[in-house]
């Protein structure tokens, strides 16, 4: 009885992850002011644009993410395409001028674009912020910030992948 217990449970999870990883077709960018924020728009699954300036991310992220678990991004991924493997990205511009984030959709089935990919181009502000849904792909240059939002099932998937 225990094994079939079991058997259910590792069935639950792989259907879960499966169903992770499934995208809508269609994308856009969502832009949105923070009094206006709400957590409908993170089961869209595209990207969100806070129209104005975030000065204290960290109460932010405390706030609206205290079930999750959050983890600054390691240094050795700026500069470069990575995919988001976490729930979202919280990406900041903490630069005193403007500048570009890039971002490839999950659709393409590649983090490193390829000429004919359409990719996104944000220009942030200092100090705005977006938050990149997982499977997403971005580039991360100096002077941003970025904090990984992970629940359980992103955690679980991050160890095997």
């Amino acid at each position: 009885m225990l094994k079939y217990i079991l058997y259910t449970i590792i069935a639950i999870l792989i259907l879960y992850i499966v169903l992770y990883n499934i995208h809508p077709k269609t994308h856009c960018i969502v832009q949105v002011e923070i009094q206006h924020f709400t957590f409908d728009l993170l089961y869209q699954r595209s990207p969100i644009v806070i129209d104005q300036p975030v000065y204290d991310l960290d109460d932010i992220v405390s706030k609206w993410f205290s079930y999750n678990y959050a983890s600054p991004i390691n240094e050795n991924v700026k500069d470069r395409w990575n995919t988001n493997r976490s729930k979202y990205l919280i990406v900041q511009n903490t630069l005193e001028e403007d500048t570009e984030l890039f971002l490839n959709n999950p659709q393409n089935n590649h983090p490193i674009p390829k000429e004919d990919d359409r990719l996104f181009s944000i220009v942030l502000h200092p100090k705005q912020v977006v938050i990149v849904p997982y499977g997403w792909s971005c580039v991360l240059m100096g002077g941003m910030r970025g904090i990984n939002i992970d629940d359980m099932i992103t955690t679980i998937i991050g160890v095997f992948i």
